[in-house]
This record gives C-alpha cells, structure tokens and sequence, in this order.
C-alpha cells in the first residue's frame, strides 16, 4: 500500500494506492476493497491530494499529473515532463497559500504540522529528514546515521503527525518511528516490536489517534497510546 486517502465528502471509505494495481477503494463499513475504476491512470501510484474544491489531484509513474472530479467522473491530465515518464512521489498545498500545489519528484514526503505552520517537513529519498523554517529559510538535518532511535531510515517514503502533535516517520527499510527533534522522546518500532513488515511506506492517523501503516505485506494497525499492533 503506497498511499491512503479519507475522502472528506465520504467519510466511510478510504481510497488506497496499491503496488503496480492503481487505486482502490476501501470501504469501512463492509470492511472490502474494489478498484477505483478511473480510466486512464497509471498503475503505479504514488501520491493523492484532495484540494479544497474536493478535486482529487493524483500523482504516479507517468508522463502527466491528473485531476480527478469525484462529482462529473472526469479525469483531466496535465503534462509535467515533455513525455518523459517521471515519478511525482507528492503533491502538497501549503496552507499559507491554498491553491498554489507543490510537486515533488526526487524527495518523498512534504509535510506541515497544524500547531506549526512555519515549518516544512521534507521526508527524503537516502537523505533522511529535513525541517525548513520557512520565515528564516534554514534547514535543520536529521539522519538514521546520527540519530538511528529518531529516524528509521534515510529513505523515508512516509511521514504523518497525530492528534497529540507527535510527527511519525516510515522507512524502506527500518520500521517507523516518533520522531522528536529534541531526542528525548523518540521511539522506534520494528517487527521485532510487532510491525508486519520492515517497510513502511504509507502512515494515516484516524480520528480515534491510531495509526494505519502500509507495507509491501499489507495493512497494520498500531495504538501509539498503548503501544500495541
């Protein structure tokens, strides 16, 4: 599972990105997943983001960036690369300038946290963890060589903050973790703590404070209160 998505207009289902087999919908409810069905997306999926006119801006290995209306069923395309197949691994709007959308395409993760919005999150490919403070532009660098308890990976294909302000990174290959920039409280996880996998490649917190992580072995479910999987 690359990436998850809560549609805000149907709280009920969940649309999944899944390894070389395109978009799929999960449905809470009857707890079944059926494909999307959405002529002419790529099958290799990166990266969704719902702007806010509820358009679902949708990024992969192609040659385009597509914009899907939930509500016509029309899929628009826009061209990036000259006809270059490229991966756009994320797409992010920074709420200090909504409508202005971010495409990343050597990077993994762009992320904001809502208690501070002067910040940037830039998860990397083999590069590990970089904090942009956006007033004073300088970045703050964090590694799995330096810090291997706060950071599980310098390829850090996931990153996502949870209701209590915690920021929470996965890796390719090391696990997930919270991440602390102080290192006080940094802890990570692994299969040896009970993860189902060494990847984790796609973090969703839910409403209820857990934790939904994808891998290339399917979906986990973790209670970062209680520590459990």
């Amino acid at each position: 599972v690359f990436m998850f998505h809560e549609p805000t207009s149907n709280p009920d289902v969940i649309l999944l990105s899944l390894a070389r087999d395109g978009l799929h919908v999960y449905d809470r409810v009857t707890q079944r997943r059926r494909s999307a069905d959405i002529e002419g997306l790529p099958n290799l999926i990166f990266t969704l983001h719902e702007d806010g006119r509820g358009h679902l801006w949708i990024g992969g290995r192609s040659t385009s960036l597509y914009r899907w209306d939930r509500t016509t069923n029309q899929l628009d395309a826009f061209s990036l690369t000259e006809g270059r197949p490229t991966d756009i691994r994320h797409i992010y709007e920074s709420p200090r300038h909504p409508g202005t959308l971010w495409i990343a395409t050597s990077l993994w993760r762009v992320h904001s946290v809502p208690s501070d919005r002067d910040c940037l999150w830039i998860a990397t490919r083999g590069g590990g963890l970089n904090r942009l403070d956006l007033p004073t532009g300088t970045v703050a660098h964090w590694s799995a060589t330096d810090h291997p308890t706060c950071v599980p990976g310098n390829d850090l294909p996931a990153i996502a903050s949870t209701p209590d302000g915690a920021l929470w990174l996965g890796s390719t290959d090391g696990g997930i973790a919270r991440f602390d920039s102080t290192g006080q409280t940094c802890e990570r996880f692994t299969p040896a703590h009970g993860l189902s996998h060494v990847d984790a490649v796609s973090l969703l917190p839910d409403p209820l404070g857990r934790l939904w992580i994808g891998s290339s072995n399917g979906l986990t479910l973790f209670d970062p209160g209680a520590r459990s999987f």
